[in-house]
């Protein structure tokens, strides 16, 4: 599975087919699950926003594993992943209400 993969047990939350590649009695073997991936009829509006909201949120906020990162550099990442990992209609949604000021991030730091 990729760093940028996101996944979890809920249903319907995995964005990419995890590949997990091993030997076995001399064998290759390659999995690829593509069980919880999203189906475009099947899409939760909520979900999408929860998953673009925890992925702004992670990237503009210090965190003990790496720095808050600017917000138009976090902004700019997740629109290049709209369409793919991202429902593009929420993450227009999020690039209007950043640019109208009707969302504004404020740094917050993490003491750890």
């Amino acid at each position: 599975m990729s760093a940028n993969s996101v996944s979890a047990p809920e249903a319907g939350t995995t964005r990419d087919a995890i590949r997990v590649e091993w030997q076995w009695r001399g064998r290759e073997i390659r999995l690829i699950d593509t069980a919880g991936m999203r189906r475009r009829s099947r899409i939760d509006h909520r979900l999408e926003q929860a998953s673009v909201a925890d992925t702004l949120d992670a990237m503009t906020t210090n965190r003990p594993y790496q720095n808050a990162m600017d917000i138009d550099y976090a902004l700019e990442r997740i629109q290049s992943l709209a369409g793919s990992k991202f429902d593009g209609v929420v993450v227009a949604a999020l690039e209007s209400a950043i640019t109208s000021g009707k969302l504004r991030l404020s740094a917050v730091e993490v003491q750890v």
